[in-house]
């Protein structure tokens, strides 16, 4: 399993896509948005 840190960001979430189609179990660690 990878651990994604910063998922919601340009370039976390162009790697979790990545892993993702190729198949690799992902967990993302986000942070709650500020309002």
């Amino acid at each position: 399993m990878i651990v994604i840190t910063g998922a919601t960001g340009h370039l976390g979430n162009v790697l979790v896509r990545k892993l993702v189609t190729q198949n690799k179990k992902v967990r993302a660690l986000i942070l709650p948005r500020e309002d």
